[in-house]
């Protein structure tokens, strides 16, 4: 849930424990891959070294991240806005993202996320289109009940008023009779 535009400490510890988890997986995978150290020494050692660089860089941001989310109250963590510290644990994971894809474009070897951690954090803005969609989903149906209705409604309505009308005209038509008469006779 965001605050005045910005990420909570609860949105940054979300983010820190997925992101964590996936700088592991990958490093764990890379450590298990003798077959690409074996085939391209040299593609793995220049892919190694920018993943120790990458990963000193996570170490030193998610560790600053962590002494916030540690120092905030719990209570507090879904007003606390954080928005610099979140953007700089997104911003250190992103070389991940392409030793990710060169991991698994060259290596040949497996890597999978299967138990990222998933978002806690309340989410205003999805619980706003929540409720959104479901005001919309009640007016849809009962628009169509209006209209169902309607169409059983109508035809006794405009039989009805069609009905005045021949009412109202063969009153008028008596009328005008009853008055020449009086005036002729």
């Amino acid at each position: 849930m965001t605050v005045f535009n910005q990420h909570t400490v609860h949105e940054l510890d979300d983010l820190v424990k997925a992101l964590s988890y996936q700088v592991g997986q990958i490093t764990q995978a890379s450590s298990q891959c003798a077959a690409w150290k074996q085939r391209d020494p040299q593609g793995y050692a220049a892919w190694s070294s920018d993943l120790s660089k990458a990963t000193a860089e996570w170490a030193r941001v998610s560790h600053a991240a962590m002494k916030i989310i540690d120092r905030t109250p719990h209570v507090a963590w879904d007003m606390a806005p954080v928005e610099s510290d979140y953007q700089a644990v997104a911003k250190a994971f992103q070389p991940f993202e392409g030793l990710t894809g060169t991991f698994m474009r060259d290596s040949h070897c497996p890597l999978s996320f299967p138990d990222n951690p998933q978002p806690t954090a309340p989410d205003a803005d999805l619980v706003a289109f929540q409720a959104t969609d479901a005001a919309a989903k009640w007016i849809d149906k009962e628009a169509k009940g209006v209209a169902k209705r309607s169409k059983t409604v109508v035809p006794f309505v405009i039989g009805g008023v069609g009905l005045a009308v021949v009412a109202v005209l063969l009153a008028r038509r008596a009328v005008g009779r009853a008055v020449r008469e009086a005036v002729e006779g």
